[in-house]
């Protein structure tokens, strides 16, 4: 409704009918090992620092069961700069499990400058949904 006018002589307090949308959000996290699609498992619709703490500490390990103990060694944890991901109590619970293995924001390997918002699982996923 952005610029809309409405001119007339008769009715100088025109009412516009209004119709609102309910917000509507879900949050999914998936990732990618080698070639597998690992989850989509839904999270809080209202994600913070404490809520994605619980997701990793209780629901990650489940979902990479099937991924060999070699290349869960091996892999590199990716998060992107949403700010629940950013959380001091994140950061240090992906410093004692992924060590230096891990890319967010701020992180010991830092989300390249000026690189586009979306991460490879983004493009994946949004070409499947």
């Amino acid at each position: 409704m952005h610029n809309y006018h409405s001119w007339g002589v008769d009715n100088p307090h025109l009412a516009r009918q209004a119709n609102f949308q309910e917000q509507f959000s879900v949050n999914l996290w998936s990732g990618i090992v080698n070639e597998q699609l690992i989850g989509p498992f839904q999270l809080h619709d209202r994600l913070n620092g404490e809520e994605y703490l619980n997701f990793l500490t209780n629901n990650l390990d489940p979902l990479l069961e099937e991924i060999d103990l070699e290349t869960r060694r091996d892999m590199y944890f990716q998060n992107d700069g949403a700010t629940c991901h950013y959380a001091r109590i994140v950061r240090d619970y992906l410093n004692r499990h992924f060590g230096n293995k891990w890319i967010v924001r701020g992180g010991n390997i830092a989300w390249p400058p000026r690189s586009p918002d979306l991460n490879p699982i983004d493009f994946f996923c949004m070409g499947l949904l």
